[in-house]
């Protein structure tokens, strides 16, 4: 079968499916499962070996039971980095990108910033900051074996398994003393969604994400107190602390890093509008 032919029968799959973005996953499935580059796309028309062609078929037709195209193909894009996905770790998303954004114009005039990446999941966030800031020492701290897997993987990937420090625990039961701190730049995308909303998501989240990397607890803030109320401990004396909100929880965020002892707050909108990114810096 020609490449065309092929992008055509993947394209019609996915629109009769009524996937959002059709042409977009398609090319992806292109992308990473055949391994050729998007801008080559439609420009030549080699043959697709018969069990390749099967495998994007079979890819896109899985596409439709609402699995997600990143657990489907095994990888995303975050920061213009390539990231290993799998089930049973959070999906990194663009949303997040204005976090590490922010987190990196906050390091990137430091002499030898420390920082550490709290809920960590697939490690985006941390090994990014890693990866683009050379003299920055990054710390990931994640609960779950899965994640921390996955992070390792991704370290590897990136080379940066040498660079980074990896540790397994819970912010809830924390030993600061295990970290290799104080640190700079604390940074966390924590779970922030109110429990009672998470059977209202996305199928394609709902049914294939981890609960435990959702879950905020009932009012959706359990991890952002938490986090602020151990930041004292972690932060050097007028280290910044960087958090990922969902729609609607920055002022709330805003008032807790208030009464947290944090000062110079900030709260950073993304493109739909929405405040994102909240900041804080931690009085001395």
């Amino acid at each position: 079968m020609k490449q065309s032919e092929l992008f055509v029968e993947v394209l019609n799959i996915l629109e009769e499916g009524a996937i959002e973005d059709a042409h977009e996953e398609a090319r992806i499935l292109f992308e990473d499962l055949l391994g050729i580059e998007r801008s080559r796309i439609g420009i030549l028309d080699d043959e697709v070996p018969q069990d390749a062609a099967r495998r994007v078929i079979d890819a896109a037709n899985e596409r439709l039971s609402g699995r997600p195209i990143q657990y489907i193909t095994g990888r995303t894009y975050f920061m213009g980095f390539s990231f290993v996905c799998r089930e049973g770790t959070l999906i990194p998303r663009q949303d997040t990108e204005h976090l590490c954004e922010q987190a990196l114009t906050a390091v990137e005039q430091m002499k030898n910033p420390s920082v550490l990446d709290l809920c960590a999941g697939s490690g985006c966030v941390g090994l990014s900051i890693a990866k683009m800031i050379e003299h920055a020492r990054v710390t990931l701290f994640e609960k779950y074996d899965g994640p921390l897997s996955l992070m390792k993987e991704n370290a590897d990937r990136l080379g940066l398994s040498d660079k980074v420090h990896i540790v397994k625990g819970d912010v809830f039961d924390m030993d600061t003393g295990e970290l290799d701190g104080p640190f700079d730049v604390v940074v966390s995308n924590p779970p922030y969604v109110k429990t009672g909303d998470i059977d209202g998501l996305m199928d394609e989240v709902r049914n294939y994400e981890p609960r435990a990397a959702l879950d905020g607890g009932a009012d959706g803030y359990d991890f952002f107190r938490q986090i602020v109320k151990i930041s004292k401990y972690l932060l050097a004396p007028g280290g910044r602390l960087l958090f990922e909100v969902g729609a609607g929880q920055s002022d709330k965020v805003v008032r807790l890093l208030e009464k947290g002892g944090f000062g110079e707050i900030s709260s950073f909108k993304d493109y739909g509008g929405w405040a994102r990114v909240v900041s804080g810096r931690l009085d001395t």
